[in-house]
Parts: structure tokens; sequence; C-alpha cells
């Protein structure tokens, strides 16, 4: 049965669940530059986030992340420009081509 997940940042950081991801579908990773990420959390959701004490430590948790988030089978660049549908039909165009 096919399906989409969303999956938590962390996530892709475990080798063995890139290696399980890897083996049971398409990992697609939405390339969001980080300030791009960060205007798009308000003041609650940041403190929501136990991983976002200030912008510095995101900062560097982001670019800890990065390497393990490339992966991921297919990268698709978007920007805080992008509607969901869009974002959608990019995903799409890369799995029917790919």
């Amino acid at each position: 049965r096919a399906a989409v997940v969303a999956l938590g940042g962390g996530v892709q950081t475990v080798a063995e669940n890139r290696a399980w991801l890897a083996a049971h579908g398409t990992t697609v990773w939405l390339d969001l530059p980080f300030n791009d990420l960060t205007q798009r959390l308000s003041k609650q959701e940041r403190d929501q986030r136990p991983l976002f004490d200030n912008e510095a430590q995101a900062r560097a948790l982001y670019e800890a992340r990065v390497d393990d988030y490339g992966d991921s089978d297919l990268r698709i660049e978007v920007s805080s420009a992008d509607s969901a549908d869009t974002v959608a039909a990019k995903i799409f165009e890369l799995v029917r081509d790919g």
C-alpha cells in the first residue's frame, strides 16, 4: 500500500532508520534553507521545540544533520514562497521521472 510519511528531523540521523527507510520506500528531503525554517516558526512554536533553545543551538543542530538528510533518495529545494501544492507537485514530478 502506498503512503506518504512525514518524519521528524532526527529520524534521518540514525543509520538504522536510514537503512530501513531505504529498504522500504523512497526518501525525499525537502531542503529549505535554515533562515526560512526559523522564519516559519512563531515564538510559541519555537518554545515547544525542545532542541530550539536559541537560534545558534538550532543552527548547529541543523548543520549537524544536513549530511544525514543528504542520504535521502531525492532532494527537493524549496523556499518559503512555495505553497504546499507547489511542493507536492515538485515531489510528484521527481518521483514520476526518477
